[in-house]
């Protein structure tokens, strides 16, 4: 499943998770937004940030871009979710406790775009009142920074780390209380999605009949920052990613297998 979380047709977040049913196992691998992925003929310099793909191209290539870059991994569904839509899943999902790294302090008072973000460092409950300041938050104000306030480093890691919590947080909770049929019912009701009904309802007894929590991994597309026409990129480590994939679906194993056979 390919999760995309867009504002102003820009992915800010890219996800790509998988569910083991008969093992009952989620694995989720997110792609940092300023990957790096050559497109020919695309200008300028910043239109090669994978998170630039959905604006002039659509859904079919950024999950033509997150498959190649993960080795040919198939996409069966792709979920497109707003952030106007994030409200209405966190009312049925209620709150949940997440680990805030640092103080989230941001101001925005342009007219049309105004957001205020103020949510203190350790365990928060971040619930419809403020998942989208929570989900939003990048960077602070410089006024702020000389404050000794933080953002997220350039590549957006730890950004990506605090939403990954957030995901496993809201899994947990709608386990534990018994409404992940209800989430699943509103979010299709609210994102675009070539996920059907039919489908959504089979993972969704099987995720009730055994899933744990406990047995839900999350992973970053390894990388490293490089600054190229004087922007940052998260340049992909293919050797590393290949390694990635091996811990995840044992891979290495099917192979030696397969050459065991021949």
């Amino acid at each position: 499943f390919l999760l995309m979380g867009v504002s102003e047709r820009m992915t800010d977040t890219l996800m790509l998770a998988s569910y083991d049913m008969v093992n009952q196992y989620i694995n989720m691998i997110s792609i940092p937004r300023d990957t790096f992925y050559f497109r020919p003929g695309y200008s300028p310099y910043a239109a090669n940030k994978i998170n630039s793909i959905y604006n002039s191209q659509g859904v079919s290539a950024v999950a033509e871009a997150v498959s190649t870059i993960l080795y040919g991994m198939p996409i069966h569904y792709y979920a497109i979710v707003e952030y106007s839509d994030i409200r209405k899943v966190m009312d049925v999902v209620g709150g949940v406790k997440v680990n805030i790294p640092f103080h989230m302090k941001y101001i925005d008072t342009t007219k049309g775009k105004e957001l205020y973000i103020d949510i203190p460092a350790g365990e928060q409950t971040i619930d419809s009142s403020n998942v989208i300041e929570f989900l939003r938050f990048r960077k602070t104000n410089p006024a702020f920074a000389r404050q000794g306030y933080k953002s997220y480093d350039a590549a957006d890691i730890r950004r990506i780390q605090t939403q990954q919590e957030f995901v496993k947080a809201v899994l947990k909770e709608c386990l534990k209380v018994g409404n992940l049929a209800d989430v699943a019912r509103v979010t299709l009701q609210n994102v675009e999605s070539d996920l059907t009904y039919a489908m959504a309802g089979k993972l969704v007894l099987k995720a009730m009949s055994g899933l744990s929590s406990d047995n839900v991994s999350a992973y970053t597309l390894p990388g490293r920052d490089k600054m190229m026409h004087e922007l940052s990129f998260w340049v992909a480590d293919e050797e590393k990613i290949g390694e990635m994939l091996m811990e995840i679906y044992s891979l290495e194993a099917e192979a030696e297998d397969v050459e065991g056979e021949n």
